[in-house]
């Protein structure tokens, strides 16, 4: 099982087995976009910035998509597909 942490409070850690805040999620829209419907005025504790700034810094929003009815964004079917392999095994992207 692979459980991202992307938070932990305030805390940063930094040990071969557990990073937090999670390395890669200031850059991964389909992480943000959520957390900024939840936490808009939320700091990163390495950052020093809200998570809707982090949003507005992306560039694009690969990885997200509108539903209607539903949840303002969703994980799109294309990025799922991604990180899983034929045998719906994870893929090596960390």
């Amino acid at each position: 099982m692979d459980i991202d942490v992307l938070l932990f409070g305030e805390q940063v850690l930094n040990d071969p087995r557990l990073v937090v805040p999670h390395p890669h999620m200031h850059a991964r829209p389909f992480v943000l976009v959520p957390l900024r419907d939840l936490a808009p005025d939320l700091v990163h504790p390495t950052l020093s910035v809200t998570i809707a700034q982090l949003v507005e810094r992306c560039n694009e929003r690969d990885g997200v998509a509108r539903r209607a009815g539903g949840p303002e964004w969703l994980p799109a079917l294309g990025f799922v597909s991604k990180l899983l392999s034929p045998r719906g095994e994870r893929s090596g992207e960390g």
